[in-house]
């Protein structure tokens, strides 16, 4: 079998490269992650008794044609035109990149990633990023994908609720851990309180 020819494809802003009987496109991101530069790679399969598999990877995550395509389409066939198309397609949706969070914390599932997100055009830009266990690499609006978009909603009730606690247990404080300055001035507060109350 003879090695793919790459002259008939061209995507502006992918490179094409050979893999021994396999073709693929990268593409560089202008963002990394814990330092390392994210590269998105579109892999054609052509071995495959079924038709092309086409398989999609970046930054830790793969999904493969079945993901963006219908069974009524049928299956996929091993033409440039079509690779053309598949790449483009990919070019046109957002890229999954987290939700920033403040620190790593604890309490949370292990298998999530929490990474270090940089961008390569701007300098300036350094923040943690969580990604959920289940992350898709696909995101149809925003910087997140719908899994990552959950896990935030869950992150900012669970945020919410310590805060509501943290006021509860302020707000019944046990004097013996007070300073003196801080018990003086609740007595004189509580003072106050009562002679408002008589009057």
């Amino acid at each position: 079998m003879s090695e793919p020819d790459l002259r008939g494809i061209n995507v502006p802003g992918w490179q094409a490269c050979r893999d021994g009987q396999h073709v693929s496109f990268m593409r560089m991101e202008d963002w990394c992650l814990d330092g390392q530069r994210t590269v998105t790679e579109i892999k054609r399969h052509d071995d495959q008794p079924t038709g092309a598999l086409y398989v999609i990877e970046s930054h830790g995550c793969t999904i493969t044609n079945d993901y963006f395509t219908s069974p009524k389409r049928g299956q996929l066939t091993k033409s440039d035109a079509e690779f053309e198309q598949v790449v483009g397609f990919v070019s046109s949706f957002h890229l999954c990149k987290g939700f920033r969070v403040e620190n790593a914390g604890t309490g949370y599932n292990l298998a999530d990633r929490v990474a270090v997100f940089t961008s390569v055009t701007d300098p300036g830009i350094r923040e943690l990023r969580r990604f959920s266990s289940k992350f898709k690499l696909i995101c149809l609006q925003g910087s997140c994908c719908y899994e990552c978009s959950q896990l935030r909603r869950v992150e900012m009730q669970r945020e919410k609720r310590s805060k509501s606690r943290q006021g509860a247990i302020q707000s019944k404080h046990n004097n013996r851990y007070m300073t003196r300055e801080q018990l003086s001035s609740k007595l004189k507060e509580e003072k106050r309180e009562r002679k408002m109350g008589k009057a």
